[in-house]
């Protein structure tokens, strides 16, 4: 597992114990960097149910094919934690931090290029609209979205931006939303459907149109696109 942090121009990098050595031939000597070595096992996601529990969600995963296991589904639900981590040391005393999967970056063409030219004029948790939430979606009972979105995809994971306020009540949601996915026994693998649900039950959310584009949001925070950023507010309507 691999997965970065861009802060401008500076880098904090996720990484298998057993990789560190060849991402720090990887990077650059002069550019502001630090390494994170993280056991899969020692994930906060990984502690939430049992190795049963984990073996019941990887049954339940409606999208099941090779390589979807429970430590997929941990990576993928750990990323919140990880910008949280990230925040509390705050290494290179930042205040605007963004989440970036290393494997949404596929060429050569941006190597030594800044990442982050461009963020948001207000505080919240930006992220990628891929496809617009339907109304039925948008109803919450009592404050809680029920919509299933495990077979849908509404948000992107690949790319989060949180200022630190955000990103601390970002992390309580996130994670109680998980809690209460477990509660109703639905599956809690897929973290588009955490951040779907995230999104409806709190105002947090600033949203890129992505137009069905995965890389879209990424081209925002290079300044190559302008696209308005809309906060979704279905919670206090």
């Amino acid at each position: 597992m691999i997965n970065f942090l861009s802060l401008r121009d500076c880098m904090v990098i996720f990484i298998q114990p057993d990789l560190k050595e060849t991402i720090l031939t990887l990077r650059p000597p002069a550019y502001p960097t630090l390494i994170i070595p993280r056991p899969l096992e020692s994930f906060l996601v990984a502690e939430l149910v049992d190795s049963k529990g984990w073996a019941e969600q990887e049954r339940m995963d409606p999208q099941h094919q090779a390589g979807h296991n429970k430590e997929l589904f941990w990576i993928w639900n750990e990323k919140t934690n990880m910008m949280k981590m990230v925040s509390d040391i705050n290494p290179f005393s930042s205040s605007y931090f963004v989440w970036l999967d290393i494997g949404a970056v596929r060429h050569t063409e941006y190597n030594y290029q800044l990442m982050i030219r461009n963020i948001p004029q207000e505080s919240g948790v930006l992220l990628l609209s891929v496809e617009d939430f339907t109304e039925e979606e948008k109803t919450l009972k009592e404050g809680r979205s029920l919509a299933d979105f495990s077979l849908v995809d509404r948000i992107g994971g690949g790319t989060i931006g949180c200022d630190q306020e955000s990103l601390e009540r970002w992390h309580d949601a996130y994670y109680r939303t998980m809690r209460s996915y477990l509660e109703r026994g639905r599956f809690i693998g897929k973290d588009q459907s955490m951040m779907a649900t995230t999104c409806l039950e709190t105002d947090l959310c600033l949203l890129v149109e992505g137009d069905k584009h995965w890389f879209r949001l990424q081209e925002w925070f290079r300044g190559e696109r302008v696209e308005k950023v809309v906060r979704m507010n279905i919670s206090k309507q």
